[in-house]
């Protein structure tokens, strides 16, 4: 899934952004519709993008993680169980706390915005409610971290469940009956890449 896509992360950045995805050492196999999942993950890289224009070294980082969730450790919303955790983050110019409580309502954008309600004059602001809504579908959750001046994560949560007689680790795609739905791998990185870490000291610490 993002393995696949790299080349496109990389025609959207441009070739002043330096896009990182940390190695693969560990496969992680999930069950869902590709199309759709890619669709999260494109508007993901174009949000980062947008929010390093003006930035010296930028950077875009990509990291898949399998994590453990409590009862409402990371929202009411998320059951507890395991996930896989996907972060697509930016050494942009971060959100503000209004912006990233609102970000995923529709037509809500920065970019051409009024200045009363947020909404966008041009028909802007779908990208990331459509992108909440599919990952809901998936039986995740996506969320926001950002500070200003320092960037922005936009972490994906899908819940991870293990078939039986198999190795592998795959998504439970209860929720999402689609003709295109399909088995698709997930890069998880085993060892932190240095560049995204940077990244991510820079943003919490």
């Amino acid at each position: 899934l993002i393995g696949d896509a790299i080349n496109k992360y990389k025609e959207i950045t441009g070739k002043n952004i330096k896009i990182n995805i940390a190695p693969e050492n560990q496969d992680v196999m999930i069950k869902g519709d590709f199309t759709q999942l890619q669709k999260v993950f494109l508007n993901l890289v174009v949000n980062a993008k947008e929010a390093l224009i003006g930035k010296v070294n930028p950077v875009v980082a990509i990291n898949a993680t399998p994590v453990s969730v409590r009862s409402a450790e990371i929202s009411p919303d998320l059951s507890p169980g395991s996930y896989l955790r996907i972060d697509v983050s930016d050494n942009g110019h971060g959100m503000s706390l209004e912006s990233q409580a609102r970000c995923f309502e529709p037509f809500f954008t920065t970019k051409n915005q009024d200045e009363e309600t947020g909404l966008g004059f041009s028909g802007n602001g779908l990208g990331l409610a459509s992108a909440y809504q599919i990952i809901r579908q998936h039986g995740g959750l996506l969320t926001v971290q950002s500070l200003l001046g320092k960037g922005t994560t936009f972490s994906v949560y899908l819940p991870v469940a293990v078939f039986p007689n198999s190795e592998s680790t795959r998504i439970d795609m209860n929720a999402v009956q689609s003709p295109l739905e399909q088995k698709i791998q997930v890069e998880v990185k085993s060892k932190p890449n240095k560049n995204s870490e940077e990244i991510k000291k820079g943003l919490w610490n």
